[in-house]
């Protein structure tokens, strides 16, 4: 992790997830720091874990780049196309 105690990595695809009890396993893999590992999320209920699952094998199938973002308090996973769909531009 960076000296800001937040790592960023762009470039992220899903490979596979696995549904467990509360649990989603999300296989990822890429960026340019060439990660490759696994990355454990605990849902609230299970409505929440299909409807992340959903998000995330559709993402997988559509090999859609995502940004994992680390830090003390956990690590997300954002679809920047979604949450920025014309980009930003300085004017």
């Amino acid at each position: 992790m960076g000296e800001t105690g937040l790592e960023v990595l762009q470039g992220v695809l899903v490979h596979g997830v696995v549904a467990r009890g509360r649990e989603l396993l999300v296989d990822v893999y890429g960026s340019a720091s060439n990660l490759c590992g696994s990355v454990r999320f605990v849902c609230g209920d299970r409505r929440e874990q299909r409807r992340s699952a959903a998000v995330l094998r559709r993402w997988a199938a559509e090999g859609v780049p995502l940004t994992l973002i680390r830090s003390e308090r956990g690590i997300a996973l954002q679809n920047d196309v979604a949450a920025f769909p014309r980009g930003l531009a300085a004017r």
